[in-house]
C-alpha cells in the first residue's frame, strides 16, 4: 500500500481482531432432536473490540448487547438475552510488538443446558433491526432470521451504528473448580457493520505550489462512488478471511495485496452508487484555515468491483475494488445559483476494498481550483487503532481521473 495532493487523504483501515467461524448454515445443522441431561451452564464470555487509545465515539459504543447460544445438536436456543450497559473492562494486548487497546465486555450468566456444543452470537446496537423470529423463535428460526437482516437505505446520523460477530461454536467443559458446573468459556470479537468516513479541509490556495490566489473558498458537497446501498448485519466471511482479520488485530500492514480483506458477500441484488453528502451550512474557509467537518459519515460494506486483465500465457480477469472521491468547492464571489467548482472525480490508489470496520479519513489540501478533472491527490495510509503511525511509502502525485 503506498501512500499518495490537492486532496490530501488519510485511509485509515480499522479491521477489528475476528476468529475464523462457519458462516453458512448447513442443512445438516441441527440432526433430530433427542433426549439429553439438562445441568447448569456457566456463560462466560469476553466480547472484545479494538478501540484506538483516545477511546471510540458515542455512536460507536455498545449501549445494548444480544447473546444468543442455541444448542448445536438440538437447535434449543439456551440464551436470547439482551444485557443493556454491559461490564466493561479496558485492558492493553501486545499484537505484533504494538500495544492495541481493548473494550471487553464481560458476560457471566448461569443457565440450565445440556452440555453439547453451542453456536453463539454476539449483536450489539441492534434491537431496531431484531424481527420477532431473531428474538423468539426457535434455534434454526433464530439463526435464519439473524443470518437475513439487512441494513437498507442511508444509515441514519444519530443513531447507534450496529456491531455484529460472526456465529462461534463453543463447547462447555466441566470446571472441577465449581463442584461440577459445565462452563463455556470463550472470546468473541465484533465488528462494526458499517464503513465510517471523517473529513477534514485547509485551504491552501496561494500557498506553497499553488497557482491561485489565495481566497476564502466554500466546501459545497463530497461525494464517494460506487459504494452499496445494502449490507448484512451478520458478516458473510471466508474463513481465511476471518483469520485474516484476527491477526491484523486492528492494524494494516505493507506487506502486498493480500493483507486487504476481499472475501466477504453483499445481499443479493444490492447496488452500488454514488454516495453524496451535502452540506446544509457550507463549511467557509478564509485562506490559510484548517477545518474539521464534525459529523463522522456512516455508510455502507461494499464492493465496488472493476475488472483487471492479468498478464501471461493464461489471461484472465480477476475482481478488483476501485472508489472515487469529488468535491465541491465555491470561490468567496461565486452566487449562490453558481454551480461550485467539481474537484475530481479522483481514484483513491489505497483504498482497496471497504469491508466492514474499515475508517476512512480524508484530509483535503485545496491548493489550486482547476478545471475539472484536473486535479491531484495524496493517500496515507496509517492504522485506526494508532493513526500517528504510517504504514510505509511516500507522497506520490496521481494525476486526477480525465
Amino acid at each position: 500500500m503506498r501512500e499518495e495532493n490537492l486532496f490530501h487523504i488519510i485511509v485509515i483501515s480499522l479491521l477489528l481482531p475476528l476468529l475464523t467461524c462457519c458462516q453458512d448454515i448447513p442443512e445438516n445443522a441441527f440432526p433430530e432432536e433427542r433426549d439429553c441431561s439438562v445441568h447448569p451452564v456457566g456463560v462466560h464470555l469476553d466480547i472484545t473490540m479494538s478501540v484506538p487509545k483516545e477511546g471510540i465515539p458515542q455512536y460507536e459504543q455498545v449501549h445494548e448487547l444480544r447473546i444468543v447460544v442455541v444448542d448445536k445438536e438440538s437447535g434449543v436456543v439456551d440464551m436470547n438475552e439482551v444485557i443493556v450497559s454491559p461490564e466493561l473492562d479496558a485492558l492493553k494486548e501486545e499484537v505484533k510488538g504494538e500495544t492495541n487497546n481493548k473494550y471487553v465486555y464481560k458476560i457471566r450468566k448461569q443457565v440450565s443446558a445440556t452440555v453439547g456444543t453451542k453456536y453463539v452470537y454476539a449483536l450489539a446496537n441492534a434491537e431496531r433491526l431484531m424481527t420477532d423470529k431473531a428474538k423468539s423463535g426457535s434455534g434454526p428460526e433464530v439463526m435464519a432470521a439473524l443470518d437475513a437482516i439487512e441494513l437498507k437505505g442511508k444509515i441514519s446520523k444519530g443513531e447507534n451504528v450496529p456491531v455484529a460477530s460472526v456465529r462461534y461454536e463453543v463447547q462447555p467443559k466441566e470446571d472441577t473448580g465449581t463442584g461440577g458446573i459445565f462452563v463455556m468459556k470463550t472470546d468473541i470479537a465484533m465488528a462494526y457493520a458499517a464503513v465510517k468516513f471523517t473529513l477534514s479541509y485547509n485551504n491552501k490556495l496561494g500557498g506553497e505550489g499553488s497557482t491561485t490566489t489565495a481566497q476564502k473558498i466554500s466546501i459545497v458537497h463530497w461525494s464517494v462512488d460506487k459504494v452499496s446501498d445494502n449490507s448484512y448485519l451478520i458478516p458473510r466471511m471466508a474463513p481465511d478471511a476471518w483469520k485474516k482479520l484476527e491477526e491484523l488485530a486492528g492494524s494494516v500492514f505493507n506487506e502486498g495485496e493480500g493483507e486487504w480483506i476481499y472475501e466477504y458477500k453483499l445481499p443479493e441484488g444490492s447496488k452500488h452508487d454514488l454516495h453524496t453528502e451535502e452540506y446544509k451550512d457550507v463549511i467557509a474557509l478564509e485562506p490559510g484555515a484548517t477545518c474539521q467537518d464534525k459529523d463522522i459519515y456512516y455508510l455502507h460494506e461494499s464492493r465496488n468491483l472493476i475488472a483487471e486483465e492479468k498478464s501471461g500465457e493464461n489471461d484472465d480477469e480477476e475482481e478488483r475494488q476501485e472508489y472515487r472521491l469529488t468535491l465541491g468547492v465555491k470561490e468567496v464571489s461565486a452566487k449562490e445559483t453558481d454551480a461550485p467548482i467539481i474537484l475530481g472525480p479522483v481514484t483513491l490508489p489505497n483504498l482497496q476494498s471497504l469491508v466492514r470496520g474499515t475508517h476512512v479519513a480524508i484530509e483535503a489540501n485545496i491548493k489550486n481550483l482547476p478545471a475539472a478533472g484536473d486535479n491531484t491527490l495524496s493517500v496515507r495510509v496509517v492504522t485506526w487503532i494508532r493513526p500517528e503511525d504510517s504504514i510505509g511509502g511516500s507522497w506520490d502525485v496521481v494525476e486526477g481521473d480525465k
